[in-house]
């Protein structure tokens, strides 16, 4: 049995920026053990996924096992620099994201349906907690929105998310609170100096707490 991960760069197994360099260096993993397969789409917005579905990502094409474990993530790069785009008068930053996450779980049961083997577990990761948009200095990396903005973002569509996977029988991964500061950020130490996880040491204990191997 393996563990596969698809989707951003969330997902681990990504090209990572060197800050004091201001360059992009080698690959890492993002807090994933080194067991696990990642099939990094690249840096897709979710709501790209729920839009294009199967015309983007069709898990049938992967070399999934019977027994093995899946987990989906999407959404941080939507949070950072796209929800915000969207918000005016008539429009919520809720809406979008309810609409977008709607899309998104008709995408995976999508893919699911291809499938002719069966999966031990599927599960959803959670959107990891934002950065501030000072902590990533000489790096192109794009914001949209203020930085409590963002966090209000990123704390509704992780609700969503564990809502959505109560209702569908998947694992929800959550340990954003493992790291996130007193201010609701991403721990700096716990980062990769960017905007994702370095130090897994609590996704894997959430891993074997939750016997997802």
């Amino acid at each position: 049995m393996a563990i596969h991960t698809v989707g951003d760069s969330g997902g681990g197994e990504t090209a990572q920026p060197d800050i004091t360099k201001g360059q992009i260096t080698a690959s890492k993993k993002n807090g994933w053990p080194w067991n696990v397969k990642h099939h990094h789409i690249g840096a897709v917005l979710c709501f790209n996924f729920g839009i294009k579905k199967l015309d983007l990502v069709d898990i049938s094409e992967f070399d999934l096992k019977n027994g093995d474990t899946l987990i989906w993530s999407f959404g941080e790069i939507d949070c950072r620099c796209h929800v915000y785009k969207h918000v005016n008068e008539s429009t919520t930053y809720q809406s979008i994201i309810d609409k977008m996450i709607d899309n998104y779980f008709e995408a995976i049961k999508l893919n699911l349906n291809k499938l002719s083997i069966k999966l031990n577990v599927v599960c959803v990761y959670n959107v990891v907690p934002p950065s501030r948009e000072s902590d990533c200095p000489g790096i192109d990396t794009p914001y949209f929105g203020t930085d409590e903005e963002r966090k209000l973002a990123y704390l509704y569509f992780n609700k969503i998310l564990d809502k959505k996977c109560k209702e569908n029988g998947y694992t929800f991964i959550d340990v954003y609170n493992k790291y996130v500061d007193e201010d609701g950020f991403l721990i700096r130490e716990l980062s990769d100096g960017w905007v994702h996880i370095k130090d897994g040491k609590y996704l894997q204990e959430f891993l074997n707490k939750h016997n997802i191997t």
